[in-house]
């Protein structure tokens, strides 16, 4: 397969999975794992406490790699 092709492919991919998540997990996981933004400056954004933040990520990196796996 084409890389070009292939990247397109995962990217659409990713897109699909990440619409499964809520609004706020889908900024945790982004801005945590993708963007190594810290949990104590992610609470603020996604309006919670850094331990709300670390659950959100942790809930939606799960879900993330569930339907990769799926």
């Amino acid at each position: 397969m084409n890389e070009n092709i292939q990247a397109e492919a995962v990217g659409l991919a990713l897109l699909t999975v990440l619409e499964t998540l809520t609004p706020a997990e889908r900024l945790a996981f982004v801005l945590h794992d993708m963007f190594a933004v810290p949990y104590d400056d992610l609470a603020p954004i996604v309006g919670g406490t850094p331990a709300a933040a670390r659950q959100l990520a942790g809930r939606a990196r799960r879900l993330v790699h569930g339907a990769a796996r799926g």
